[in-house]
């Protein structure tokens, strides 16, 4: 399994999950940043900004995303976003890996990007407030994750 996320409040979701899982089972595909201390299995994307370099970090986040598919195969992929994720999210898909994808926790009444965009490409979608539900035709509705 392969847990992919950016920094801040979506690591943390994510990490709430990967609490859960056999941890012998699991590799990580994060952005890096300071705050988040490196372990075994691993693996780091460049820091995603919509407004600058984006074509450039899409292109290095794209090789970087498919050598780690190649590596760690993924039977499923894991991911509340952002948009740093977004090409290892589709490569996984085109590679064979189940996607799993919950929205953000902060979003109440209105999709993110990567949400909007992940919804026709995941084979699970959820999302955290029972709102969403009117947003996502087909979303799953369990909760929140904190």
């Amino acid at each position: 399994m392969l847990i992919a996320s950016s920094t801040g409040g979506h690591f943390t979701q994510v990490n709430k999950i990967a609490a859960a899982l056999n941890k012998e089972d699991v590799a990580y595909l994060v952005e890096k940043h300071p705050s988040i201390m490196p372990k075994d299995d691993m693996y780091f994307l460049n820091m995603f900004n919509r407004k600058e370099n984006f074509v450039k970090t899409i292109i290095a986040n794209t090789r970087i995303s498919f050598h780690v598919l190649r590596k760690t195969k993924p039977k499923y992929i894991i991911s509340t976003g952002a948009g740093a994720v977004i090409p290892c999210m589709i490569l996984g898909k085109l590679m064979g890996s189940k996607i799993i994808f919950i929205e953000s926790f902060a979003k109440v009444k209105s999709p993110t990007l990567t949400g909007r965009l992940m919804y026709f490409i995941a084979d699970r979608f959820y999302v955290q407030w029972p709102d969403m539900q009117k947003v996502y035709k087909k979303a799953i509705y369990r909760g929140g994750l904190y």
